[in-house]
C-alpha cells in the first residue's frame, strides 16, 4: 500500500530559559492509504502533541528540533501557516476528544457545519446547507434539517461526537486523525462511533490516525499500531503480532493491565509509577525506571529498533518475560432494598414533570461481596449508589442496615450508619479540598465523627497511607501535587479511614490509565481481605465490572434488568440490554460484531410504556411495547426482566 503520511526522526522540544526539554523523540511512522493506524500510550506518552504537529497545531512553546512530517511525499513543517491551514479541514481533518468544547456553544450546527465547507469551496450558502444536511444523514443522525437549527448544548454526547465526525469529513480529508474519540462516551454509543469510523474508512477510502490510551478499543478497529511512551515509540506493528505477541515490557504491561474474563479472581497485573516528567527522562531506555526487568545497559544506552518480523519492531534490550499472579475473594446480609424508589420534581412553567431516576428496585448485598451496577449514563447508577450511601433520601421504598430500617433509626443511629457506609466519588480531584494536605484529608472524617487524641489520629493517618501504596512524606503534600491514581488512593483512604463495612464506589477507575486502573483495582481487592468489606461497585465498564465482582446487576433507566453470578451474566447474558454491553466491549479478540441499540437512553421524565428498552431493543415484539416484565428468577441465582426469554 502507499503511504500517505511518514513522519521522519521527529524531535519535538518545550522551549526553556536554560533547556530545552524533548516532549518527542525521534519519532518515526508512516501510515499507509486507506488503513486505520492506532496509536496508543498512557497520559504524558506524547499522543497529543504528535498528532497536533502533523496539522501545525503545536503551541507556541513547542518547536520542531529535527526530523520532518511528509503529507503525500511533501513537507509539512516547511509549508506556510496559510499553506497549513488549506490543509487542515481540507485534507487533513481531526475529531477532538470532547466534542463539548470543541463545538462552538453560540452558533448553530448548521452554520458550524457550512462554514467548514465554505471556508475550503466556492459554493453558495444554499448548496453548504444541502452538503451539511447530506453529512449529518451520512453520519447516522436523525432529523437532519431540524438539527441544523440546534445548538450543541441541546444533542446528547453522541450525538455531538458525530457533529464533530461530521464536520471533520464534510471536505473528504484524505486523513482523518481522531484524538480519543470515544472516551467519554458508553460503551454502546462507543461502539456505534467505531462502526461510524470503520465506515467511512471503507465508503470514503479515508485514512484513518486513532489515538487512544485504550489497548481494548485500539484492537477493535485498527489494522497497524504504534505504541507510544515518554515521547518514543517503543513498539509498532500489525495489530495480531503487537497484540497476540508483544515485545516490548510496556505493551506487555499495558495488555496485562486490561481486565478481561479469565483474570477474575486475579490481582490485574500493574506498572508500578507513571510516565517520567520532561526534566526526568534518563539516557537509557525510556522504560527503564518502570520496568522489572531492566538491567544496567537499560539506564545507559538507548535500544534501537530491532525487526522481530517483516511488519513488527520493536525498541527493547529483553524479549521474555511473564507476569500474572493469584488472589481470591470471600460471603449473611448486609443492606436490603425493596421497591426503592427516587423521583425527583421538576417544575417548567405551567407544568410540573416527574424524573424518575430509580424505579422500585429490589436488591441484597451480602457481607464481604462485590456487587457490581453497570449500565450507561443515565440508567440511575450512580443515584441508586447515593441513596444507598446516604447521600440522597430515598422518594419511596424500604432500606434496611443489618436488618434494621434506616427511616425507622433514630439521629445518632444514622450518625453511625454514616461511619458504616463510605462513599468514593469518581472524580477525586473535585471531591477532595485543594486547601488541605493529605494528612488533613484523611483526618478529616475522624475530627467529625470525634474519634482519637491528635497523636492517635495521627498514627492511624499514617498506617492508612500506608495501606493504600504510599509513604508518610504524602501526608504533606497538596491535591494539585499528586497523579490521578495517587488522588484516587487519598479518596480511598478518606472513607475507609473510620473502618465502615460497606464502600459504595462510584466510576472510581474510569478517568485513570489501564496500568493506574491495575493498580487500584488491586488495591481495593487487597483491602477488602484486610478490612472485610463490602463492596458496592458502579461502573459502565463491563469488563472492570466482571473482574472486580461476585454478582452484576444491569440497570437501565431506573430498574434493575438482569441480576446474577459475574460469570454467568458476563458470559451468557440473558436481557437484549446485557447482551449489547457485553457485545460493545471493546476486545482484542473479537470474534462477532456487536450488537447495536439504536438512539440514545430516553429522558427519565418519559419512561416507555411496556418494557423499558423496547424503543432501542432489535428484537421488541408487540407486547414489549405494551407490558412491563416481570423480574424473574430463570435460573438459580439469575433473574431477569424479559418478555423474550419468557
Amino acid at each position: 500500500m502507499e503511504q500517505l503520511l511518514k513522519i521522519q526522526d521527529l524531535t519535538i522540544q518545550l522551549k526553556q530559559k536554560k533547556k530545552n526539554l524533548n516532549v518527542l523523540s525521534n519519532v518515526s511512522l508512516s501510515v499507509k492509504k486507506g488503513e486505520i493506524f492506532g496509536i496508543v500510550g498512557e497520559s504524558g506518552s506524547g499522543k497529543s502533541v504528535l498528532t497536533n504537529s502533523i496539522i501545525g497545531l503545536q503551541p507556541d512553546n513547542m518547536i520542531i528540533s529535527d526530523g520532518d512530517i511528509l503529507f503525500e511525499e511533501e513537507s509539512i513543517i516547511r509549508k506556510s501557516k496559510k499553506e497549513i491551514q488549506n490543509i487542515r479541514g481540507n485534507d487533513i481533518s481531526i475529531i477532538f476528544q470532547n466534542p463539548m468544547t470543541s463545538l462552538n456553544p453560540s452558533k448553530t450546527i448548521g452554520n458550524q457545519i457550512i462554514e467548514v465547507i465554505r471556508r475550503h469551496n466556492k459554493i453558495s450558502k444554499q448548496e453548504a446547507r444541502k452538503l451539511a444536511i447530506e453529512v449529518i444523514q451520512k453520519v447516522g443522525l436523525p432529523r437532519a434539517e431540524q438539527l441544523l437549527n440546534d445548538y450543541p448544548h441541546q444533542l446528547s454526547g453522541g450525538m455531538q461526537q458525530r457533529i464533530m465526525i461530521a464536520i471533520a469529513i464534510v471536505c473528504q480529508p484524505k486523513l482523518l486523525i481522531a484524538d480519543e474519540p470515544t472516551t467519554a462516551l458508553d460503551v454502546t454509543i462507543q461502539a456505534q462511533i467505531l462502526k461510524l469510523l470503520k465506515d467511512i474508512r471503507d465508503s470514503h477510502k479515508m485514512t484513518i490516525l486513532l489515538i487512544s490510551h485504550d489497548l481494548g478499543l485500539i484492537g477493535e478497529v485498527c489494522d497497524r499500531i504504534a505504541v507510544l511512551y515518554a515521547g518514543e515509540v517503543v513498539e509498532v506493528g500489525n495489530k495480531e503480532e503487537v497484540l497476540k505477541n508483544p515485545q516490548h515490557p510496556y505493551t506487555k504491561g499495558l495488555i496485562n493491565s486490561i481486565p478481561t474474563p479469565n483474570k477474575k479472581g486475579l490481582p490485574l497485573y500493574s506498572i508500578t509509577g507513571t510516565v517520567p516528567p520532561l526534566h526526568e527522562r534518563i539516557q537509557g531506555c525510556p522504560f527503564a525506571n518502570r520496568c522489572e526487568f531492566a538491567f544496567d545497559k537499560c539506564f545507559t544506552t538507548k535500544p534501537q529498533k530491532e525487526k522481530i518480523d517483516e511488519n513488527h519492531e520493536v525498541s527493547c534490550f529483553l524479549s521474555q518475560l511473564d507476569c500474572q499472579g493469584s488472589e481470591q475473594n470471600m460471603k449473611q446480609s448486609l443492606l436490603e432494598i425493596e421497591n426503592l424508589e427516587k423521583v425527583y420534581i421538576q417544575k417548567k412553567l405551567y407544568k410540573t414533570q416527574k424524573l424518575h431516576a430509580v424505579s422500585k428496585v429490589t436488591l441484597e448485598l451480602n457481607e464481604g461481596e462485590t456487587l457490581g451496577l453497570v449500565g450507561e449514563s443515565g440508567s440511575g447508577k450512580s443515584t441508586l449508589g447515593q441513596v444507598i450511601g446516604q447521600l440522597l433520601e430515598p422518594s419511596n421504598g424500604l432500606l434496611k442496615y443489618n436488618g434494621q430500617s434506616i427511616g425507622e433509626m433514630n439521629g445518632k443511629q444514622k450518625m453511625l450508619l454514616k461511619k458504616d457506609i463510605q462513599y468514593v466519588f469518581q472524580d477525586a480531584h473535585s471531591a477532595l479540598n485543594p486547601r488541605h494536605k493529605v494528612g488533613k484529608l484523611i483526618e478529616e472524617p475522624l475530627i467529625i465523627q470525634k474519634i482519637g487524641t491528635p497523636s492517635e489520629r495521627k498514627q492511624l493517618v499514617n498506617e492508612m497511607i500506608k495501606d493504600i501504596g504510599l509513604d508518610e512524606s504524602y501526608r504533606d503534600k497538596y491535591i494539585h501535587e499528586l497523579s490521578g491514581g495517587q488522588k484516587q488512593r487519598v479518596g480511598i483512604a478518606r472513607a475507609l479511614i473510620l473502618k465502615p463495612k460497606l464502600l459504595v464506589l462510584d466510576e472510581p477507575v474510569s478517568a485513570l490509565d489501564v496500568s493506574v486502573q491495575a493498580q487500584i483495582l488491586n488495591l481495593l481487592k487487597s483491602l477488602q481481605q484486610k478490612y472485610s468489606l463490602t463492596y458496592l461497585f458502579i461502573s459502565h465498564n463491563l469488563d472492570v465490572v466482571h473482574y472486580m465482582s461476585d454478582r452484576i446487576a444491569v440497570m437501565y433507566l431506573g430498574k434493575i434488568v438482569e441480576l446474577g453470578n459475574a460469570d454467568e451474566v458476563y458470559n451468557h447474558p440473558i436481557h437484549p440490554y446485557t447482551k449489547a454491553l457485553v457485545s460493545a466491549i471493546p476486545s482484542i479478540e473479537r470474534k462477532s460484531d456487536p450488537i447495536y441499540l439504536e438512539g440514545e437512553i430516553p429522558s427519565a421524565t418519559n419512561v416507555p410504556k411496556g418494557c423499558v428498552l423496547h424503543t432501542r431493543c432489535p428484537f421488541a415484539t408487540d407486547v414489549c411495547k405494551e407490558k412491563e416484565p416481570v423480574f424473574d428468577e430463570v435460573k438459580e441465582n439469575h433473574k431477569v426482566a424479559c418478555h423474550l426469554y419468557y
